[in-house]
């Protein structure tokens, strides 16, 4: 009997103590292309045609990170340039046009529409990163899932449908589902609105509830579009095809309904997955792909128990062993958190969860503190049984926040989820007004000299602004002008003043929050002021008769502006600059090189400080942001 006892606790304790990870590194995953400690995985990935990484959907914040992260890393080290998303063709359609073209503002929309602040936030430096990119490595992307939301297709079927000559028989169909696309875009908008907004607590309690029932329209569309088809293609003519795209992924959608609560619907959903991703990659010929999608769907081996599915092969399994028959072309990545949500939430079948647990917790305990940290799970030293038969590589993370976020898994915002709004980068138009220290004083003294008394005050200004605000640049134009003033009239003659500017101004974004910005930087540009005189006797400013002089000048200086945005667009501004005048101060008569007056005898010049108020709109929201994600 001792002898079994020793040799069971033998077998029990050699099988803990053989729950060791192999090599390990820090890793900062933070929006940049800073790669150290990448290098543990670069011959895995050079060798791999399919590159995953696993993620728990639950912890939003950090995946989004690191999903940005690889996708750098491996567009400047293989330039890998497809990326494919849990998710249909719907929403991979619209964020191709949102990431190549920043003007596609219908494309914007939609994705607000039905995207969480903290994915559109993803989606945000994924645009700003791929238009930094040459033409031959800019990102695209991938829809490989079946449709699982309604959404986005409907959307897309709206947006197509033409609104002029609908035939009799199906205009009741066409125009249902451009009131039913209509009204989700707009609640979607508004939701989306409500929880970016930094200064409230959304709460999903609050959701605006539909007054018809979005399935049963497309249910009815879909029967509409199948009985009166050829009525729908001579109608259509071009764009039945994509029309015809459009309705299949509504038809995909409805499929996945049906199979609602039965094996058939996440069997089905994984082989669908699988039949799109090896078409695709038959059709780009040996090009290199990566995605993030839940733990689930990239483990390499079978699962039963995990997710709750039971003789579940992944796409990852399938790709293995049906598409390259080889264990080289195919990389995957567990990641995994430390605190927060049960880490095991994805590996619950009864017969493993302990073990697979056990394994987890040695990783975690390896893990460096505030750091993220890949393991090697398959090398020499490595000896982890069970997670290395799913995964080749683990990324721990014991850094970053971890929170139960909204997730765009099931797309809503989860209750009591406050978000911090972004800023993002706008045109701005506006009017503003102008104070100087410049004074007017050495032209009224002129005046006076010659016998006719007059008042001035200090140069003013009315402005017409036109502006960028940017990550780092804020730059605008100014067109400033004085109206012309009376400086004197009477029998004698009528003297008549005015000056206009017109300015270019530069400055680098010191301060940058979702409503206030502040920037430093240079002004530059030209002014020109005049002497109008209209002149009835030869006693007043001789020789008598109608005379223009002007003093035009270069000016320069230093620059400093604030801008504050109300959440409508509007914005009210300050900015105080230090200007140099770089001219002699010499008047000339118009048109002539004639002077007029003494150098700096009629004019102070422009020099001076000048304190701009402003008032305005941004024109548009082009959507980069900061902040959090960074």
């Amino acid at each position: 009997m001792k002898k079994l006892l020793f040799f069971f606790a033998y077998i029990f304790f050699g099988y803990i103590s053989a729950q060791v990870p192999g090599a390990s590194t820090e890793i900062d995953i933070r929006n940049n292309d800073d790669f150290e400690g990448f290098d543990m995985i670069d011959a895995s990935v050079k060798n791999a045609r399919l590159i995953m990484t696993g993620e728990n959907h639950m912890y939003v914040k950090f995946n989004s990170k690191m999903e940005l992260k690889m996708l750098r890393y491996l567009n400047k080290k293989l330039g890998l340039r497809n990326f494919i998303i849990e998710l249909g063709e719907a929403r991979a359609h619209f964020l191709n046009r949102y990431i190549l073209n920043p003007k596609d503002t219908a494309a914007t929309n939609y994705l607000r529409a039905t995207t969480s602040p903290r994915y559109m936030d993803l989606f945000n430096r994924l645009r700003s990163y791929n238009m930094s990119l040459p033409d031959s490595l800019k990102i695209h992307v991938y829809g490989i899932d079946v449709e699982r939301f309604n959404d986005l297709p409907l959307m897309r079927l709206a947006e197509l449908l033409p609104v002029e000559n609908i035939p009799s028989a199906i205009r009741v169909g066409v125009e249902s589902v451009k009131g039913a696309a209509a009204y989700m875009v707009k609640v979607g908008l508004d939701e989306y609105e409500k929880a970016r907004d930094e200064s409230s607590t959304y709460h999903y309690e609050g959701y605006q509830t539909a007054p018809f029932y979005i399935n049963p329209t497309i249910t009815e569309f879909i029967r509409y579009y199948d009985s009166l088809n050829p009525i729908f293609r001579s109608w259509l003519g071009e764009k039945f095809d994509e029309v015809n795209q459009s309705v299949s992924w509504l038809k995909e959608y409805d499929q996945w309904n049906k199979y609602e609560n039965t094996t058939f619907q996440y069997i089905w959903r994984e082989e669908n997955i699988y039949q799109h991703l090896a078409a695709l990659m038959r059709k780009t010929n040996g090009e290199r792909f990566y995605g993030q999608f839940g733990r689930c769907h990239v483990a390499y081996d079978e699962q039963n128990g995990e997710c709750g599915w039971y003789g579940y092969h992944s796409v990852m399994n399938k790709m293995r062993t049906r598409y390259f028959h080889n264990y080289d072309s195919v990389l995957t990545i567990g990641l995994f958190y430390h605190g927060g949500i049960d880490n095991s939430r994805y590996y619950s079948d009864k017969d493993e969860h302990k073990d697979i647990q056990e394994e987890i917790d040695v990783l975690q305990e390896k893990a460096e503190v505030k750091k993220i940290t890949l393991f090697s799970l398959n090398d020499e030293v490595a000896d982890m049984p069970l997670l290395s038969k799913k995964f080749s590589f683990a990324i721990v993370n014991r850094s970053i926040d971890l929170e139960f976020e909204d997730t765009i898994e099931n797309e809503v915002i989860s209750g009591n989820t406050t978000l911090k709004k972004s800023f993002t980068r706008h045109n701005y138009m506006g009017y503003g007004y102008t104070l100087t220290s410049t004074s007017l004083s050495p032209l009224g003294d002129f005046i006076a000299s010659n016998g006719y008394s007059t008042s001035l005050g200090n140069l003013a200004f009315h402005n017409i602004l036109y502006g960028y605000s940017g990550d780092k640049l804020d730059a605008s134009m100014q067109f400033s002008f004085m109206p012309r003033i009376k400086l004197h009239g009477g029998d004698s003659g009528l003297v008549e003043y005015g000056s206009r500017e017109f300015l270019i101004n530069v400055g680098y974004q010191v301060l940058k929050r979702p409503k206030l910005t502040a920037s430093l930087g240079l002004v530059g540009g030209y002014a020109i002021e005049k002497i109008y005189v209209q002149n009835q006797t030869s006693n007043f400013l001789q020789p008598k008769g109608d005379k223009e002089f002007s003093h035009q000048a270069l000016i320069g200086g230093v620059q400093g502006k604030m801008q504050y945005r109300f959440k409508s667009g509007v914005f009210i501004g300050l900015q105080g600059s230090i200007i140099a005048d770089g001219s002699t101060m010499q008047w000339y008569y118009s048109k002539s090189i004639k002077t007029f007056g003494k150098s700096g005898e009629v004019t102070s010049g422009f020099g001076g400080y000048y304190a701009l108020f402003s008032i305005g709109y941004s024109l548009d929201a082009l959507d980069d942001i900061s902040g959090d994600m960074e």
